[in-house]
């Protein structure tokens, strides 16, 4: 294993990345749930792999990997949800700087 920051898509298995399924479909539905969750600033580490795992399995049906903490999966879908977080967080920043201004 590699530390979190360290994983990119590269890293992922070769029939995962087959017809863009990671960027077109895996990560577009993770994005989804995680804006459907309650505190979508906090979402516990249980909670993401659980339901990574789930929408894993539909988009992958027939891969039969289980996603593990602090693995290629996890970390790349972690990044993509913290990435997110700092969009909002960009946006609001230069929203108020505009508005001072």
């Amino acid at each position: 294993m590699k530390p979190c920051s360290s994983y990119h898509n590269v890293d992922l298995p070769a029939t995962m990345q087959v017809d863009q399924h990671w960027t077109k479909k895996y990560l577009p539905t993770v994005m989804l749930w995680a804006g459907s969750y309650d505190d979508i600033w906090n979402i516990p580490d249980k909670v993401l792999l659980l339901h990574a795992q789930l929408i894993f399995n539909v988009v992958y049906k027939d891969l039969d990997i289980t996603i593990v903490h602090g693995g290629v999966i996890h970390s790349l879908t972690a990044q993509r949800i913290s990435e997110w977080h700092s969009n909002f967080g960009s946006t609001g920043i230069v929203i108020i700087l505009d508005f001072l201004t």
